[in-house]
């Protein structure tokens, strides 16, 4: 019997083995009736099947010379990533979702326009000459989901949109001052870490900061009172309950009252994330009191209690909450302004 459950394995991995190999050669296939000297490309993704040979297929130059935006996620196509190197230097967007090494770093290197990256895995392979290749562009937006470590020979000064992942506030604190007062958008998913320094890079480098997500803890509630002082253009705050031990729970309660009394005129768009608890209603219901004369507030929770749906009905009743929806599970983005971004012909990553 284990005789032939290791035959029937074995047998399952050749046909696997064939079936991947299968796909390969029908992507080939593929390439080939689109790749001639009438077609253009201007969106490339590479996965893990082999693209090697794509560029000996007549018409590759011409098909792939004008490239805007590139999404690589291989470790098996180094020859390609050298002939886009010497045949694309258009590529404005650049999403690397595998480790980096030389040929990305030439490849990088190579373009004239790029001004938008996204980073998944670094890890620490982003060297001293790797940081100068990144500053040499007039880098618009950078999305790193990765932890490694930085050094202050990063330069991002013409940096507007910014999101960071599973990166130490250290390291979030060397990206913020390395800009030059531009940043407008700042979405923090994630951070590794306790310290509210953070806080504080963004209120004295980000005069212009419109748009703000972050995981927030008690402690860093009153250092987030002075970006709403400092910060006079935000627009969207979005507030996510985080817990890093015991007393750092998030207090809304007093959340609420500084928001109320602290905010810039420009900011009334809301979202907020309990994780843990809700606010005392009674605490709520004098917030949105508290708006009232100001702009209708744009409002997304994930309040499901009826109690608080109920308030926040008879307060859009009253035109002090413009509109109120439930953030939807996983949900990273700020929806109010994708449309904002693609306009200015830039690719949301946050």
């Amino acid at each position: 019997m284990e005789k032939m459950h290791q035959q029937y394995y074995k047998d399952l991995y050749i046909i696997i083995k064939i079936e991947k190999s299968k796909q390969c050669f029908i992507a080939d296939e593929i390439w080939k009736l689109f790749i001639n000297k009438n077609s253009k490309f201007t969106h490339l993704k590479i996965t893990s099947c082999n693209y090697d040979q794509i560029f000996l297929i007549p018409g590759a130059e011409h098909c792939f010379s004008e490239l805007k935006f590139l999404e690589y996620d291989s470790r098996d196509n180094q020859k390609l990533l050298e002939w886009l190197a010497k045949i694309s230097k258009s590529i404005k967007k650049f999403e690397l979702l595998c480790e980096w090494n030389s040929e990305i770093k030439n490849l990088i290197e190579a373009q004239n326009n790029l001004n938008s990256i996204v980073l998944h895995k670094l890890d620490d392979k982003l060297d001293s000459y790797s940081l100068k290749i990144l500053t040499k562009h007039n880098l618009i937006s950078l999305h790193i989901k990765s932890c490694f470590n930085l050094n202050k020979h990063l330069s991002l000064p013409n940096l507007k949109f910014l999101t960071v992942e599973s990166i130490s506030t250290e390291n979030l604190v060397i990206i913020i001052e390395c800009t030059k007062g531009y940043l407008t958008e700042i979405s923090i998913n994630e951070f590794i870490g306790k310290n509210n320094r953070y806080i504080k890079s963004i209120y004295q480098n980000c005069p212009n900061l419109r748009y703000l997500k972050l995981p927030l803890i008690d402690d860093e509630v009153s250092e987030l009172e002075i970006l709403l002082t400092k910060c006079k253009c935000l627009v969207e705050l979005f507030i996510i309950e985080t817990y890093y031990g015991q007393n750092s729970l998030l207090g809304w309660d007093e959340l609420l009252e500084i928001l109320a009394k602290s905010s810039p005129t420009s900011l009334f768009k809301f979202k907020f994330y309990f994780t843990y608890e809700l606010p005392i209603l009674e605490t709520f219901k004098l917030f949105l009191d508290n708006w009232k004369g100001r702009h209708p507030i744009l409002l997304q929770t994930n309040i499901y209690d009826e109690d608080f749906l109920t308030l926040i009905k008879k307060y859009i009743d009253e035109g002090i909450v413009k509109s109120h929806n439930n953030i939807r599970v996983g949900l990273v983005y700020f929806e109010w302004i994708q449309e904002y971004n693609y306009n200015n012909g830039y690719i949301y990553t946050i």
